[in-house]
């Protein structure tokens, strides 16, 4: 439910750039190359880091199609 919230939010925000659909999903890649940079992440914490970015972009997509905006799916 928050996270949810805090996706849709997000999606509102930014909403005003016109993002493509698909950089939802590729800012976890950028994130999790930033975080093992900073602090090291192992493979299975990285994995995990990509797990949620797919669970993000999944709702991402999910509320764009509520909006009627384009998805990545």
């Amino acid at each position: 439910m928050v996270f949810d919230s805090y996706i849709q939010e997000t999606i509102n925000r930014h909403r005003q750039f016109k993002l493509e659909p698909g950089l939802w999903m590729a800012f976890w890649t950028v994130w999790t190359g930033f975080l093992a940079n900073k602090v090291g992440l192992d493979e299975r914490h990285k994995n995990a880091w990509m797990a949620l970015g797919q669970d993000f972009a999944k709702a991402a997509n999910k509320h764009l199609k509520l909006l009627g905006l384009p998805t990545a799916e």
